[in-house]
């Protein structure tokens, strides 16, 4: 909600208050997104969870949007928290947690970027849409398998490309791979030689370099050069040695690179995938056939659509207790009644939000300008302020959730009959009637408010 530095610190202004942020989103999942923290601590009271400091109380996820999505795409905020929603209700159904989203990117990248905090707790079961449904029932600590982290980030993958975004490669490194740890050093070492220098010029000196370069940058930037150099793969590593003082050293088929003779070594994966030895050669093979530097050709790779996949069908079917033609022909003409009267309420949801964005920019206005000392005789103070803006936020965020729920549920019913239908022949017209009575479940029907 606020604008902060690079290291996390809040800014404040010159009457020593925080900045609000320009654009930002908050909602609550299960819950209102100011009443999170009390609500997570009713939840940890009750099964008796999160007493110890060392326990993770919440789970933390970032979906970050490419900043080309907003020039090619004009991707927004609105449109980045409803495809972060939609993950986390298929991905994460019964936990309870805020999605905020930022527009401003991070150290002024321009990337929009949406974070989710989960409950570790689990609230309440709900039917997951995982191919491996979740085991951990409501009262239980947050527990995933490395497949349901795979699906989850496949299923993001997939609705980027619903939405023609930049596509996600989930499956391999980045040709630069650059760690939290790297980024981290690489900006601090930076400030302190900028630090340095700065001193060396109040002293008449003149500084001896003024790009902090770590070890693993120096690595990158010498197999590039000896790369463009030498074509021979053969000769490749003593070039590499005798002109930046690298050592290529081979296990398994792999390379490692050491800096100066010194014990410390990379791998090639470590440093990026075109820095891999298959890489390396597949370069030096393009330069030798008088080729351009394939930077990293980038292995074919087979993506699976979801939300829903032909397979989930039975399951999802299975888990609303449907097992015969009979009872799924009742469950979609439910459906359709649902379809129907989701789409005549919705343009009436829509002017309602419409309604309270207008009257939130007011007020927003209004308040700003009764927050300006130079335009009022007694401005009023930051705790009001904060105050009568979260109110009018509040009613405006409550009028978009009710407008947008209905858009994805009408888009969740759009996407399911079809496959439905598909696997409506393969059930079985009516079961006999000792099953009959074991399978039974009435679908709520939707208020017209």
């Amino acid at each position: 909600m606020y604008q902060s530095d690079e290291h996390g610190r809040l800014l404040i202004d010159e009457t020593g208050e925080y900045i609000p942020r320009e654009e930002y989103y908050l909602e609550g999942i299960g819950c209102s997104p100011f009443a999170f923290a009390i609500h997570a601590k009713q939840l940890a009271r009750q099964y008796g969870k999160n007493r110890d400091p060392g326990e993770v109380y919440l789970q933390h996820f970032i979906v970050t949007f490419s900043p080309k999505d907003r020039e090619k795409f004009l991707l927004d905020g609105e449109l980045a928290q409803q495809l972060t929603r939609e993950w986390v209700r298929q991905c994460f159904p019964g936990y309870m947690g805020i999605i905020g989203t930022h527009t401003d990117g991070h150290f002024g990248s321009g990337s929009i970027h949406c974070h989710v905090y989960l409950c570790s707790i689990r609230w309440r079961e709900e039917p997951s849409m995982l191919r491996e449904p979740l085991r951990t029932p409501a009262g239980h600590k947050f527990a995933y398998s490395f497949s349901q982290y795979r699906e989850a980030q496949m299923r993001l993958g997939s609705l980027f490309r619903r939405e023609s975004l930049e596509d996600l490669d989930f499956r391999t490194r980045a040709p630069r791979w650059i760690s939290n740890g790297e980024f981290w050093a690489r900006l601090r070492g930076q400030e302190v030689l900028n630090r340095r220098n700065g001193q060396l010029r109040s002293a008449g000196e003149l500084p001896e370099k003024a790009e902090f370069v770590t070890e693993k940058e120096r690595i990158r930037r010498a197999v590039d050069e000896c790369v463009r150099a030498c074509p021979e793969t053969a000769e490749f590593p003593e070039l590499l040695r005798s002109r930046f003082g690298v050592t290529v050293l081979e296990e398994q088929d792999r390379w490692r690179y050491c800096l100066n003779g010194d014990e410390k070594s990379y791998s090639g994966h470590t440093l990026g995938m075109s820095y891999r030895k298959d890489s390396v050669e597949k370069r030096l093979e393009a330069l030798r056939l008088g080729k351009e530097d394939p930077f990293l050709p980038s292995p074919e790779l087979r993506y699976e659509e979801y939300p829903i996949s032909r397979e989930d069908v039975p399951r999802v079917l299975n888990q609303q207790h449907i097992r015969d033609a009979s009872g799924l022909r009742a469950h979609m003409e439910k459906l359709r009644d649902t379809m129907k009267t989701c789409l005549r309420i919705l343009p009436k949801y829509r002017q309602i939000y419409a309604d309270a964005f207008r009257e939130f920019c007011a007020r927003r206005n209004e308040l700003r300008r009764l927050r300006d000392p130079r335009r009022t005789e007694r401005p009023i103070s930051w705790e009001e302020y904060h105050e009568e803006m979260m109110r009018a936020l509040k009613k405006r965020l409550h009028a978009k959730e009710e407008s947008e729920s209905l858009s994805v549920e009408i888009r969740g019913i759009e996407e399911g009959l079809p496959y439905l239908e598909e696997v409506l022949p393969r059930l079985p017209e009516r079961l006999e009637p000792e099953q009959q009575r074991t399978v039974s479940r009435s679908i709520p029907e939707r208020d017209d408010r």
